[in-house]
């Protein structure tokens, strides 16, 4: 076999450029520092659903007996028979609920913080105010 034919083609259509996909394949696996968290960002067609809130009297509930104050909040319009699989529920489960910080120890605290990526040695700079048009503010006064 003669090596002229493919030198022919390359001069007829140029070098094959790899798609992304091949160089990534080629590229094997990423690899991630162990403490690295990878966040994703779930999107949905539908509209966030408010978030319920109890039209009448509420009931704090305690869910540990060793601290009374770590408590969660029961409408006492619902039924007995939803409060009480909702109460076996919630003690079922008690050990997800984390009520501060403390309670999270495999959480890194880079994680949990927030940092404002500021130089500490610039003076923070004052920019002016942006006006908006009035169906703008409508609207932002709405959504807050």
């Amino acid at each position: 076999m003669s090596i002229r034919p493919p030198l022919e083609q390359i001069k007829e259509h140029g070098p094959k450029v790899p798609s992304q996909a091949e160089k990534r394949a080629r590229a094997g696996p990423a690899t991630m520092a162990p403490e690295a968290l990878v966040i994703h960002t779930l999107t949905s067609a539908e509209p966030p659903r408010p978030r319920p809130e109890a039209t009448g009297d509420v009931e704090q509930v305690s869910l540990k007996e060793e601290r009374p104050e770590y408590t969660v909040q029961l409408g006492q319009d619902i039924t007995a028979l939803d409060r009480q699989s909702l109460l076996s529920l919630l003690w079922e489960y008690k050990d997800v609920f984390a009520f501060g910080p403390e309670e999270m120890p495999g959480i890194i605290p880079t994680v949990m913080e927030n940092r404002l990526n500021v130089d500490p040695h610039h003076k923070p700079i004052i920019q002016k105010k942006r006006h908006m048009s009035p169906e703008r503010v409508a609207a932002i006064n709405t959504e807050v």
